[in-house]
Order: structure tokens, then sequence, then C-alpha cells
């Protein structure tokens, strides 16, 4: 007898006896977090019976999902499944067995014995329903600050997990354990098409394996094959073979020649991701982002994830800093999302440094590469490849970092290339993701200095990675980020066409409207970007002091400002996205000591608060940052102007620009 009123056979009963006492001693070590489903549920919502389906066979996972339905009050695996009146033994069903003791290799067989037996029961009782719960045990997915080499070495990947593996990985990483309810499905309602109990069988079997491949490359990333596999598939591709034609053609060089050119470049741009890698990664990134920042917040995450589902994801965050694609790979991947492949520049291809960010997702472009053919063909097909792949890709679409803080223009290459990827290959909707990052005080601070004083932009060198240590002396504040309203691809091309899907993909590269829908998506990101801004203490200080003559003020005059600016933010229409520091005028100015940059001049009729003289150069950033920039009369950046060069400026506090690049005396920097 068991506390749910089941009267077991003997030996059933000494079998549930023996695996709860294996139970037990597995859960003296391992710690699991049940994360719900899309709708925010754990399991079956309503009553009746419940069987719950994992892809993989593994004792450890049954115990471990037993522990955590117990802890959830919901129906338990290892117990007879309710309302039946043929009764299952156990309350669970895996699609895949492995076969073997040394070595374990899947078994021929293609469906659940258990499955087969619930389905034939639905088609003799059509009044009976069975909830189908699938569930994914993940050991080893969250790294925490203790993660070693051992915890990441042993973590869930796409392999083929022996018995000693799993051991291992579960005694390494069971305190980093998730198990991820899915959306029940009805079995009644599969049963009820009529297709005959072996192909629904068939059909459930199917749709459940299709099911956990999306939910385990959400986790831990898409099985991608080899690269050297995807770039003999990239060489072989009717657009690049085209384009290895013509090149051979039009210069005059072989044809291996050629092949072996196109095969050069494939080996410049292709990522190498690695999953062992990215978890190393993780462990660095959460001791820096510790080490160099007071905090990093993240707003409308759960939102974004919700409406993902499904989808292609391309990340556009704007670009401030190095740290931003740092950032959004983390947080991404902290969130139980696999971290995008990142678009980087060319000139980030350093020695040493390359491998290692192509381990972590990076793929490779040269600036500019319109009039290479061949290139433009290798490079389009390797983006079509990997989206369709069901990769997450992010780019920047300003082209480089601001220095300013303010948004650049959008540039459309990437855009168009995604575009055109898509309507070649439209295998899942994509989902542009705008993202806001905002940093209180910026990394490259002093190199955006020297070049805002008109030094020459210098190029990254392999001693810079020596040089960047020095900001871990530092601390940089606080960092945000915010992703803002998603915009999809598939509404844009339905107002463009209506009949896209049924047009061939190379008339859409010659489509008339192609041009104005990436120029027009290119406008939407960048405001959805601004809709999602986060004005921080160090935005109002920026905006105060630097409209100020000589950078001081009051101390009652500064908390009086402060304040008013906030609570015109807060009551101003920017939208529901845009968050502000929660901070009053006393804190903001607190925090301002905190960071260096303010300063007190004792004064007989009150104190002067003033910034320090080094670091008003650094808060333009930050003051073309904030959310209410474009109430400020001193934001824009205007063009040059061939007029005499200006001797003042009109506002106050502000110099004019340097003789190289003169501008009216009615603008300022």
């Amino acid at each position: 007898m068991t506390d749910t009123g089941f009267k077991l056979p003997f030996f059933r009963a000494l079998k549930l006896r023996w695996l709860m006492l294996l139970r037990g001693i597995l859960h003296l070590w391992v710690r699991a977090r049940a994360l719900p489903d899309a709708q925010g549920e754990i399991g079956a919502t309503q009553a009746g019976a419940v069987c719950y389906v994992m892809n993989d066979y593994a004792l450890s996972s049954v115990l471990i999902l037993d522990r955590c339905c117990e802890h959830q009050a919901l129906a338990r695996p290892l117990l007879p499944l309710a309302g039946l009146e043929q009764s299952e033994p156990r309350a669970y069903a895996v699609l895949r067995r492995m076969r073997g003791i040394l070595i374990r290799r899947p078994s021929t067989r293609r469906s659940s014995e258990v499955l087969g037996r619930l389905v034939a029961y639905c088609h003799a009782h059509p009044d009976v329903d069975i909830q189908l719960v699938p569930v994914t045990v993940l050991v080893g997915r969250v790294p925490d600050r203790t993660s070693g080499f051992a915890k990441t070495l042993f973590a869930e990947n796409w392999q083929v997990a022996g018995r000693v593996r799993r051991l291992l990985s579960t005694l390494i990483n069971g305190r980093d354990t998730i198990v991820q309810f899915s959306r029940p499905l009805s079995l009644q309602e599969l049963v009820a098409e009529n297709l005959g109990a072996p192909r629904t069988v068939r059909k459930v079997s199917r749709v459940l394996r299709t099911h956990f491949r999306r939910v385990k490359a959400a986790a831990i990333g898409p099985d991608l094959s080899h690269r050297r596999t995807l770039i003999s598939g990239l060489i072989r591709a009717p657009a690049v073979r085209e384009a290895i034609l013509e090149k051979a053609e039009r210069d005059g060089i072989g044809i291996e020649k050629a092949e072996r050119l196109a095969r050069k470049y494939a080996w410049e741009i292709a990522a190498d991701y690695s999953y062992t890698f990215v978890r190393i990664a993780a462990n660095i990134i959460d001791w820096l982002t510790t080490r160099i920042y007071d905090g990093v917040r993240m707003h409308h995450f759960d939102r974004f994830k919700r409406q993902s589902l499904g989808h292609e994801i391309i990340y556009v965050p704007c670009h401030r800093s190095h740290i931003d694609y740092i950032l959004v790979s983390y947080l991404v991947y902290q969130n139980g999302l696999v971290p995008p492949h990142v678009a980087a520049g060319v000139n980030l291809n350093l020695p040493l440094v390359g491998p290692l960010l192509r381990d972590g997702g990076a793929f490779f472009l040269r600036r500019s590469f319109r009039a290479q053919k061949l290139y433009s063909a290798v490079f389009n097909e390797y983006l079509s490849t990997i989206l369709a792949q069901g990769v997450s890709i992010e780019y920047f679409v300003e082209g480089t970092r601001s220095r300013t803080g303010r948004l650049l223009p959008p540039k459309g290459g990437m855009l168009a290339m995604t575009v055109r990827g898509y309507l070649s290959a439209p295998v899942r909707p994509v989902m542009f993701q705008p993202v806001y990052i905002g940093y209180e005080q910026l990394v490259e601070g002093s190199s955006y200095t020297r070049e805002l004083s008109g030094a020459a932009k210098r190029s990254e060198r392999l001693s810079d990675l020596f040089k960047a240590l020095k900001i871990l002396r530092h601390r940089y504040g606080e960092a945000v980020v915010s992703f803002g309203q998603p915009i999809f691809l598939d509404a844009l091309l339905e107002a463009r066409d209506p009949q896209w899907r049924n047009t061939s993909a190379g008339a859409h590269a010659r489509a008339p409207w192609l041009p104005e829908l990436v120029e027009d998506l290119g406008t939407r990101i960048m405001t959805a970007i601004n809709g999602a801004a986060d004005v921080n203490p160090v935005n109002l200080l920026a905006m105060v002091f630097l409209a100020t003559p000589k950078h001081a003020l009051a101390e009652q005059q500064l908390l009086d400002q402060l304040q008013l600016y906030r609570s015109l933010l807060l009551k101003g229409p920017l939208g529901e996205q845009v968050t502000v520091t929660e901070r009053d005028g006393a804190g903001i100015v607190e925090y301002g000591f905190e960071l260096r940059l303010l300063r007190r001049t004792p004064h007989a009729m009150g104190d002067i608060l003033s910034l320090e003289p080094r670091r008003a150069v650094e808060l333009l950033a930050a003051f073309s940052t904030s959310a209410p920039s474009s109430a400020s009369a001193c934001t824009a950046l205007p063009a040059p102007c061939t007029r005499s060069c200006a001797t003042s400026c009109s506002c106050p506090g502000q110099r004019p620009s340097s003789k190289k690049s003169c501008r009216p005396t009615s603008s300022c920097w």
C-alpha cells in the first residue's frame, strides 16, 4: 500500500522501496529546479490520468523527476498511472532506450511500448483522456561561480551518454539540474483523428521527438555539424558553385584554384561553436562582470522568452562597447537560452583571440565586400545555412561602436542578407529582437575621449588584450540590458507582398520592395531600441551638470533639478518599456560620490557640487544615452560646415569642435 492508495503486488512494492532508497541517496547531492511551460504551468492543469514522457531513459532522470513531482504535489511517475481500469505499473514513458553495457547505442525500436498501450486504451475508451506531459531533465545546464573544468566537461550536450558518463555527470553537476515541464498533450484528441492505433503511436512519437529537439536546442544550442562538414556543404551550394565558375572565368584561373579561394573564405568566416568553451566562458564572464560592475540588471526578458518560442531569433542590440556582445550572450545563456552566433568584424580575428571567439560562436565578416562576388556568395550561403539550422544570430546594425552614446544610423547590409537568407529558405519565422544596453560608465571611456578630441581611431591589436586587464582595477557602476518590442519579419513581408511565399527565391532578390523593406526594418529596430531605454543616475547627473556653467551647481539646486527631471520622466509619454532609476535626488547625488564623479566645495551659502574635471567629457556619452536627451538643446552632433570656425559655443560649459571639422556656432558637443 502506498500513500496514494494504490495496492501494489509484493515484488512491485519491494522494487518501489528500492527505488525510493536510491532516490534518497541521489538527492543527498542533487538539487533540481522545476521550470514551467510557456503558460507558466508545471505539469497537467486538468484532473485525470497523467503520463510523463521523456526522450531518453536514465534511471537518475526518473528519480529526479519523481522527487520534483512530489515537491510540486503532482502525480508521481514511479507510481501506477491513476484513472484507468487497466492500470500501468508506472506513470512515465520514454521514446528511446539504450542497448549495450559498455558501449551504449540507441535501440532500434522507434516507439514506446507504454505509449502503444495507452493509445490502444484510448481507442477502446473514447470517454477517457490521458494527459501526456513532456519533461526534459538537464543535468549541468546552469553554471555558477563554483563551476570548474570538471563540471563544464560533464555538462549536457548532444552526444549519446553512457551509464558511466551519466553517473559522473550526476555526481559532478547534480546541483545544477533543471526539470523542464512542457505543455501537456491530450492523447484522446490525437486518437480522435482516427488514424488507427499504429499510425497514432508513430505520430505521437514523431511530435514528441520534434518537441524534445526544440527544447534541448533552446537550452544548450542546436546540434551543429562539424565545421569542416559545414564548409564542405557551403562549397557545394549552387550559388557558391556559380560564383566559383564566374571567378575562374573572369580572372583566368583554374576552377580548382577558385574553389580553394572559396574554401579559404569559408574558413575565414565560419564559427566553430564549442559547448565546452561556452560553459567555461560563462564562468569567466560571471567573475568578470562581478568584478567590474556593481550589478547587471535585465528588463523585459520574460516577455521576450514567451514571444520567441518557435522563432528564429536575430538579436540586434545597440553598440557602445566591446562588452555589449559579451553581456547579451551571457545573460541569454544564464536564463536558459542558447547564446547567439555573433557577427564580428574581421579586425577582431587576431592570433589567439580569433579562435577563442570562434569557439564562442563568433563568425567574421569584412567591412565591405560588395565588389567581391565570390566572398559575398560564400558569406550569404553561410548566413542562410545557419539560419536554416535554427541558430540564433546577433549583429549590430549600427556597424560600429557609438563614441557619443547616441544611436548611429542603421546600416542595411546584414539586414538585407538576413532577409534574403530567410526568403531563400523560410524554415522558421524570423523575429528581430532589439536590445538596449546601457552603462553608467564605459570601459572604453578614455579612448573615446581621445577620439572625440580629434585623435584617429586605432585598429585593434593583440597587445590591447593585455592593456584591457587595467579595467579590473576600476568599478564601472551598473549595466542594464533591456529587451525591446520584437519585430516579426513575416508581418513585414506580408505587408509588402501577400504572395511572397509563392514566389521563387530568385525573384525575391530582384523584388522592388526589398530595399524599402530593409530600410523600414532598420528604422523600426532603432526606434524599438530607443523605446526600451533605461535612465540611470549617471544619465540624470550628466544631463543636469553638462547644461550648467562650469559644470557646477549648488547642492539644493542640483537636488531640485534631479527630482524634477525624474518626475517628468515618470509622468511623460515615454512608453511602458522605458525604465527610470528608483533613486531619488539625494540617492543619486550620494551614488555620484560613490562613483567618484562628483566633488564637493564647501561654501558659506551652501556647498557647491561639481563634476570631476577629467570625467566631464566621458559623461557626454551618458548624457546622450539617457531617454530624455531629445529635450536638451545640446544633444545633436551636426554635420560639418564650410563656414569659418566658431570661437564660442552657445551651450554653456561646452566648447567648439576641432578646426579640422568646424561646425556652426549654434551647435556644440
